[in-house]
């Protein structure tokens, strides 16, 4: 009832595959507090009962949406989330996902992500999502042309680190083993959380 509403204080986003437990409606109508609370918390499990999450996608008229793929939440102020939890519902909204069975949405990904990085062309998440995916779907001259088109922009942080490691996947991958290196290297020096850098330059070395 709430979902379908246009003069509703709260919005949910869920998918077809996913399921709410029994009681969510009631609970949020009895906790949700409009003066107060601008979103919500709440538990999400993976496929099975044992791979728990958290997602906060609950939110009122104050948020929106915004990406064509790999959507985001921001602010009608233009401040993107952070966060901070304005109510706090895990263990008493439980949402669960049910996917198909060699379900696959990866065809899907791509035009969307070109539809995003023309919109967000200064945006380094966006890139990272458009290269990661060209990745999955073999195009590694287009890898290396992206990378050549943003690597001026200064970048920074694990957003850019990540775009480093896949890119030198692209370059390995073309034989050019000395650019792959310096990739991953760079992607350390930017950010040294990240261990597929150390996992794909120990392999290259072993090689």
């Amino acid at each position: 009832k709430i979902a379908y509403q246009t003069d509703c204080d709260v919005f949910l986003t869920i998918d077809l595959d996913e399921r709410l437990n029994s009681g969510w409606c009631d609970i949020i109508k009895k906790t949700w507090d409009k003066n107060k609370h601008t979103r919500a918390s709440y538990n999400y499990f993976y496929k099975d009962d044992i791979t728990q999450g958290t997602r906060n996608w609950m939110h009122d008229r104050t948020w929106k949406w915004c990406y064509p793929c790999h959507e985001a939440m921001i602010r009608n102020d233009s401040i993107f989330y952070t966060n901070d939890e304005s109510l706090n519902l895990c263990g008493k909204v439980i949402m669960r996902h049910y996917p198909k069975p060699h379900k696959s949405t990866r065809s899907q990904y791509l035009p969307l992500l070109e539809i995003r990085i023309k919109e967000n062309p200064h945006e380094c998440a966006s890139w990272g999502y458009y290269i990661r995916e060209l990745m999955y779907a073999n195009q590694y001259d287009k890898m290396i042309e992206s990378y050549n088109r943003i690597k001026g922009e200064g970048f920074l942080g694990a957003e850019w680190a990540w775009c480093l490691i896949w890119t030198s996947v692209a370059y390995e991958y073309k034989g050019e083993i000395d650019k792959a290196i310096s990739l991953l290297l760079e992607s350390i020096r930017v950010d040294k959380r990240f261990r597929t850098s150390y996992i794909n330059l120990a392999s290259i070395l072993n090689a």
